[in-house]
């Protein structure tokens, strides 16, 4: 399943996602990952809800490529509402949950030219 998403075969990747019998929060994140790699956000947020519905926790590997979706879909609410999530399960703190938040945040506000970032801040 990793070698089709890391491919960019996404409905090869959903396909063998959907005969899995037993899933796990790995299988999802594969999923949720392949879609948001290829911007296909919206599919990304509809697995995390499916995930979520499965009762599987998110874990340090799901924030990142969720908050790489909510980036791309400019969703702040939804965003936000992730880095409470984060924060109340204690990984804040992970460089790559960290990362993503500064991401999301970046590609929302800040629109560079030149090194000038659109509200004036120099970066």
């Amino acid at each position: 399943m990793r070698a089709y998403a890391a491919r960019g075969e996404t409905g090869v990747t959903r396909h063998v996602f959907d005969e899995i019998t037993d899933k796990n929060v790995v299988f999802f994140n594969v999923m949720i990952r392949s879609y948001a790699n290829n911007h296909l956000f919206r599919d990304a947020l509809l697995v995390f809800n499916t995930m979520s519905n499965c009762r599987f926790e998110p874990d340090n590997y799901t924030y990142p490529c969720l908050l790489k979706a909510f980036s791309g879909l400019n969703s702040l609410w939804v965003g936000l509402q992730i880095h409470g999530a984060v924060v109340k399960v204690g990984l804040d703190s992970n460089l790559f949950i960290g990362n993503g938040l500064v991401s999301m945040d970046t590609n929302r506000f800040h629109h560079f030219e030149n090194g000038v970032c659109s509200c004036g801040d120099y970066w």
